[in-house]
Parts: C-alpha cells; structure tokens; sequence
C-alpha cells in the first residue's frame, strides 16, 4: 500500500479479551496486523466490563480509555462496545475522531425478547449517530444500517480476508468404511444452530459420514449442554466430535481432514468461515440467513433455506450419497479459493474507508503544501463543520441535473472551487468521493487543475 495511503495511528477498543476465537475478534486481529505490516500504528485494546449491554464497570472502562488518548486520535469502536454506550460515545465526540465498525447490528441477535431487541435498537441508533462514519464487514449488514439512521453516505465495507497457508497443505483421505469427513466452525450458540445439524445427521445414520464441531463451548454452557445431549439422544456420540475452542495450527489440520464443510447459522454479520473454508478448497453446504445469503453464493458452495433442518439434511444426503457430485462441488471450491481476497485486501478498503470519513484523498499522488501541525490542529473543527445532510442534498441534486439529460448529450458535471492550493482541498475529497455520477469535472480557479470523477 502507497505510504499516503496508511491513516497512521489507529486505536481499536473491543469488548473483553481481544484474544478471543470469534470471528468478529479474529477481523480486527488480523486487519490490525494486516494496517502494521503496511506502516500504520495501529493497536487493539480491550475493555473491561458486561458487554453487549454495559455494566458500570464497562462505562467507566470505556470512558477512561477514551479519555485517555490525545485529541484528534482516529478511533475504532467495535460495534459489540460501542452499541451500548451512546452517552460515552457522545461525551468523547467532539475531542476524538471516531468510527463505528460493525459486524451486524446488536438487535439481530438471536434470541432476544422484544424488550431487549428494542433497547438494543434504539441504544445502537444513538450510539451510531456520533461516529465520523461507520465500517461494516458486510454489503448485507451496511444495508441493514438504513434501519438505524445512517446515511448511505456514511457508510463503507470492508470485508474479511483470509491468511494464507505459505505451503500446500497435503488433504487427507477418508478411510473407506468411515465416509466423508464433514466439519463445522463456530462457537457453540442457538445462532450457530449446531443443533440442527445433528438433528440434519441423525436421519442419516444409515450413511458413512463422521462430524467434527470445532468452537468455544464456554460462551454459552446451557446451549452447549443442549448440543452435547442431543448428540447422545441420536446415538452419534461415536460419530459426532466436539473438539472446543482451537488454536490457528488445530484449526489447519482439521481442515485438512475435512471432505467438506458445514455452516447452519442462522444469521452472520458476514461469516468468515466460508471464506477460510474456500481458501482450504473445501466444498460448502451453507445457509442463507443473514450476509451468508451473499457470501456463500459462490463455486464450490450450495445453500438451503437457513433455519429448514429438512433442506440441510437433503444436502448432506446428495453429497454422502453421490461422490461424483460431492467431487464437482470440490473441483468448484478448488478454483474459487484462487480468489479469495486476503487481510492486506481488508485493510487496503479499511484505509479507503477512512480517507473517505476524513475528507482526504486516498491517492499516492497527493501532497499538502500545509504544515502537519496546523492541519492537525483544524481537522476536528472541519469535522465538525461537515454536514452529511448538506452534502447528501447536494449529490441529490447533481444526480437529478445528470439523469434530466437525454443519455446523448450527457455531459460532466462542472463544479469550481475557489481554493488558491495546487492539490485537490480536504473539501475537494470530501465532496468528490460522495458524488456518485461519472464525468464529474473540477475547475480550479488559480491553477485550473481539472480532475475526472470517479466512475
């Protein structure tokens, strides 16, 4: 990545231990390794306390921490901190430059009264409403957003990536009387939904197949109680395996004994595990709740209603049953793991992302003829003098100027400045990357600079 690319410091708060196996910590781990390798300072910090609903030990953990970074530092607040504190998130507003990055909205849990499902809305929508603009790791959940009062304009993704293995990891072979290997990755939750999945396997007893559950089963004991006794209820105990939580080399080598993988959830913000699966060439059978209605919507993958026991089970029997049609959904998965994107695609948006908010360009080209100090100094006050409002009215109206044209005569949009710099100004970004038509053209009084639009 270009060096003027790299936002400089930038400070993640997260619930809890960051060190924590899901996918939501697992993103911002490797997004922050993937802005350090390319020259940013940025660092993850987690916070003490109850989370997603605050307790007083959560408040005060992130009010100290936020007030104890210098004015004007870029912040990330993981959408699982910063939901429930909207009165934090205001208080520190105006001093610090922050960003929401969410994996998908707090009322989506599964599970929640409506009690709680409203709270959880209304508490996010305020919270939402103080940040500088707001990540999401998923086109699916950055739609989801309209519900809770952000612009589109306010708005970026930065999908997942995968790491990739430095050397081709030799696949295992079934033994021929044990069947197909079939792997599951996620913590054990009712979201998750594990339980339909042996449910799924228990009609197919009469099928070689063996199933490994790889995840915690400690964020949620009373679930996973209710798995391990479904499990036992099927008599599958010989055949399903519930291995924990594992680390990164576990994890390699059970995808290296799988044949196939298996993802029931009910609702993923995005579902970083199909991309991991697809990086390992594994054939999926995937839900579609949620973002996975996208994500898993590749060669290689087959979806089924997400929640329909009896579609997930007829999967399964089609693959465990015809091996050539198990081995063109491999041959698929093989190909699309070519594709997959990587961490340094992540942060490359994420970076993106963040010159967009700012108003500044992301362009190796740009150079400041003004003091960094001095810019430092006035970047929170033409933060605050931003309005989303005006210019989402302003890109309405070049949008109507535009499309009233007879598609034969279009012709771009000409807009002046009266900014005597040589380079585009923070205004000139802040506006060019919000307009949305082809063919916008800038004339520069002083050095009549034009530069095309993007499209």
């Amino acid at each position: 990545m270009p060096e003027s690319d790299v936002p400089g410091v930038v400070e993640f708060l997260v619930p809890g231990d960051p060190e924590q196996n899901t996918g939501g910590y697992r993103y911002v781990r490797k997004l922050v390794e993937a802005l350090c390798k390319d020259g940013c300072t940025a660092r993850v910090s987690g916070l003490a306390g109850q989370f997603p609903r605050p307790d007083g030990v959560a408040r005060e953990a992130m009010d100290q921490k936020l007030a104890g970074l210098p004015a004007g530092t870029s912040v990330v607040l993981d959408g699982l901190a910063m939901g429930g504190l909207p009165e934090i998130v205001e208080k520190h507003s105006r001093r610090l430059t922050l960003f929401g990055l969410v994996h998908h909205p707090l009322a989506d849990e599964t599970g929640l009264s409506e009690a709680d499902r409203q709270w959880f809305l209304e508490s996010e929508k305020r919270a939402l409403g103080f940040v500088e603009g707001v990540i999401t790791t998923s086109q699916h959940t950055a739609d989801r957003l309209g519900d809770y009062d952000v612009p589109t304009e306010a708005i970026r993704v930065a999908e997942p990536g995968v790491a990739r293995a430095e050397t081709t990891r030799v696949r295992s072979k079934p033994a021929e009387s044990s069947g197909p290997h079939i792997l599951c990755v996620a913590h054990l939750s009712p979201r998750k939904a594990q339980h339909q999945l042996v449910e799924a396997l228990g009609e197919l007893k009469a099928l070689p197949w063996r199933c490994t559950l790889a995840g915690s089963d400690s964020r949620d004991q009373g679930y996973s109680h209710q798995v391990r006794r479904a499990v036992a209820a099927a008599g599958l105990e010989d055949r399903i395996v519930l291995v924990g939580e594992v680390d990164d080399s576990g994890l390699a080598d059970l995808y290296t004994q799988a044949d196939f993988f298996v993802m029931p959830s009910l609702y993923e913000g995005y579902g970083m595990v199909i991309d991991e699966a697809l990086a390992e060439a594994l054939p999926i059978i995937s839900s579609d709740g949620g973002a996975l209605a996208q994500t898993s919507a590749r060669p290689g993958v087959v979806q089924y209603c997400a929640g329909d026991i009896r579609a997930l089970e007829a999967r399964l029997r089609n693959w465990l049953e015809d091996p050539d049609q198990l081995e063109h959904a491999r041959k698929l998965a093989a190909r699309e793991s070519r594709r997959v994107r990587s961490w340094a695609d992540t942060a490359r948006d994420f970076c993106e992302a963040l010159a967009y908010f700012r108003g500044f360009p992301a362009n190796p080209h740009q150079h400041s003829e003004f003091e960094s100090e001095w810019l430092a100094a006035r970047e929170p006050a033409d933060h605050r003098a931003r309005s989303i409002e005006l210019t989402a009215e302003l890109n309405r109206w070049l949008l109507d100027r535009y499309d009233s044209l007879p598609p034969e005569i279009h012709s771009p949009c000409r807009l002046s400045t009266l900014a005597p710099a040589v380079v585009p100004t923070p205004c000139f970004w802040y506006v060019h990357y919000r307009y949305r038509k082809p063919g916008l053209l800038w004339i520069r009084t002083r050095r009549c600079c034009a530069r095309p639009g993007n499209g």
